[in-house]
């Protein structure tokens, strides 16, 4: 999400520079180790399953609904280290309340991280894990630790405390980046407020898809006018669309609950802008809402020239306009 006009210092917002605000949620799952029952379902192939989830997708879901979605341990787990570290993911069942598993996938208990999985595609993938590496790494580290070597014991030492002072892990790095994401959507929020009060804003929903990780997501981007009657904008979030449908009752929903973290709550105080689609014109029917002016002359056009395939004109250098017109006639 990134803040037009305004510059990147917490302390002043008045410039012309985009600001980048992060809207991802930085909640803590729990336990993945759960023992509650599990079922596990004979009905539901992996490839059926492969339609349905990603490998991100089911990541995104373990990590952001944990009472949905959990990992069991892998009760056939041999002696590789990976099996201590993969289980295997599981969806609650509405209709009986157990865990059922979901074939095809192995997702880690530290991470979340997912990845494809058979018997046939065996567990290399798996093994080249971080979280793997890592435990790995522990295991050797208490060996050297415990020995009597004191030359391996200084080497060790020293590339640990290199490690330590000189570099920066993933965790330290993207606690920084939610801090600054909270201090900047909370600047944000201030100044959101004073025109949500005069009813100068207007905010444009959009949805699109990654049909490569088969997630949707939904964007929210505000256009505001502040009280020097100076005309702002501010993409507020671009986050995953967690509903199973894209319906206007769940798509009204996860508006809302974009919209919270920056304390707009009714939506009658302000403004939509949207493009026709059908879910959106049923989420926004009962607030005052604007259809996007490019979106329908595109349509005019495109059903003007392009509605039937014999009237679009070759690009073709080497066919001649004359002969095609005649021939089409």
């Amino acid at each position: 999400m990134s803040l037009r006009s305004y510059s990147r210092s917490p302390s002043t917002l008045l410039s012309s520079s985009t600001v980048p605000i992060s809207s991802s949620t930085n909640a803590t799952p729990s336990s993945t180790n759960s023992t509650s029952s599990i079922i596990y379902s004979n009905s539901a192939s992996s490839s059926s399953n492969k339609k349905q989830y990603s490998s991100e997708k089911i990541k995104f879901l373990l990590k952001n609904e944990p009472s949905t979605y959990n990992i069991i341990k892998n009760e056939k787990a041999g002696t590789s280290i990976c099996c201590k570290v993969f289980g295997f993911p599981t969806k609650k069942s509405v209709i009986t309340g157990e865990f059922e598993r979901i074939e095809g996938f192995a997702s880690c208990h530290i991470c979340f991280q997912t990845f494809s999985y058979s018997a046939s595609i065996g567990t290399r993938n798996l093994l080249a894990h971080a979280c793997v590496k890592n435990l790995s790494n522990t295991k050797i580290s208490t060996y050297v630790t415990n020995s009597s070597s004191s030359t391996q014991k200084t080497l060790f030492s020293t590339m640990k405390n290199y490690k330590q002072n000189g570099l920066l892990g993933a965790n330290t790095l993207s606690g920084h980046i939610y801090d600054l994401a909270d201090a900047c959507r909370a600047q944000l929020n201030e100044i959101l407020q004073e025109s949500l009060e005069i009813g100068a804003i207007c905010v444009s929903p959009d949805l699109w898809s990654n049909n490569h990780r088969k997630l949707s997501y939904l964007e929210l981007t505000a256009t505001f006018v502040n009280d020097n009657f100076e005309r702002k904008a501010a993409d507020l979030c671009c986050k995953p669309y967690t509903f199973d449908d894209q319906t206007g009752k769940n798509l009204l929903i996860a508006i809302q609950r974009a919209l919270e973290p920056f304390g707009i709550y009714d939506l009658n105080k302000i403004s939509f802008i949207s493009d026709r689609g059908t879910n959106l014109i049923k989420a926004l029917e009962d607030y005052e809402t604007l259809f996007c002016f490019p979106h329908r002359i595109n349509d005019v056009l495109k059903r003007a020239f392009f509605q039937l395939k014999s009237n679009q004109i070759p690009t073709n250098p080497s066919i001649d306009s004359t002969t095609y017109s005649t021939s089409n006639s």
